[in-house]
């Protein structure tokens, strides 16, 4: 089994491709991991998850492009397929590097101060890293995937290092070098407008990060007043497809 690790911003609304996919959706060569969305000051050791055959009723409550991403690459390789989900939309990178990290680096501690808070998701230093992330790291996984951005236009200037931070203590933590691709975030009319340029020009700096791949998505978006571009199929499959040219 292939276990990718997906940290995302998912919609709240469903999106029409996984409703018009859920009916056929039942494949014994897909399984789910969802990580509930919890934070912590200390690294955990067990999540409260188990993992679950792909259904109708089980992906339907799965990430999109995670679930699409899985299908094109059990499709392509004929082999089962082992998907975590391990997101909470809105939040911050920083909640997702360990907070030694960001601590220990003065120009991203700096940086981290101008982060806004929010009511629905965490902005605390290494808070999700400690519940979500740590506590998989016995596991061997595959690689990771990722789609965020939006929340760190506040502090955009420091993104490529603040990635790179995260990237390199997730690999460290898991003692292996895997692959980690991203999808840089989609055109949104911000009420600067030139902050989504600003923060896509830093995501394209983090191809300088060895092993890792950027997927493109200005194509795919129909309206910039909706944060959550509604083409999921695509976006899922440009990110499997950077997977499969490095099988």
């Amino acid at each position: 089994m292939i276990a990718s690790i997906c940290v995302a911003s998912v919609a709240i609304l469903l999106p029409k491709q996984l409703l018009d996919e859920a009916p056929n959706a039942t494949n014994t060569q897909i399984r789910f991991f969802y990580v509930p969305k919890a934070t912590a000051d200390h690294p955990q050791e067990d999540v409260k998850a188990k993992w679950m055959v792909c259904t109708p009723d089980e992906m339907i409550h799965f990430s999109a492009i995670g679930y699409f991403f899985g299908k094109k690459i059990q499709n392509s390789l004929n082999i089962p397929v082992g998907l975590i989900n391990s997101n909470w939309g809105g939040t911050p990178a920083e909640v997702w590097t360990p907070k030694e990290v960001v601590e220990q680096d003065p120009v991203l501690k700096d940086a981290s101060l101008k982060l806004n808070p929010a009511d629905w998701w965490p902005i605390t230093l290494g808070a999700s890293y400690m519940a979500m992330i740590a506590p998989l790291t016995k596991y061997k996984i595959a690689g990771a995937i990722w789609y965020q951005g939006e929340s760190n236009t506040q502090n955009y200037n420091t993104y490529s290092r603040l990635m790179a931070k995260m990237i390199g203590a997730w690999r460290s933590a898991w003692g292996n070098n895997f692959p980690f691709y991203f999808v840089q975030i989609a055109p949104f009319a911000y009420g600067n407008y030139n902050v989504g340029a600003l923060i896509r020009e830093q995501q394209t700096a983090c191809l300088s990060i060895p092993k890792t791949g950027m997927v493109v998505v200005h194509d795919l978006v129909d309206d910039v007043n909706n944060i959550h571009p509604v083409k999921k199929i695509e976006v899922a499959e440009r990110l499997a497809n950077l997977a499969l040219a490095d099988n």
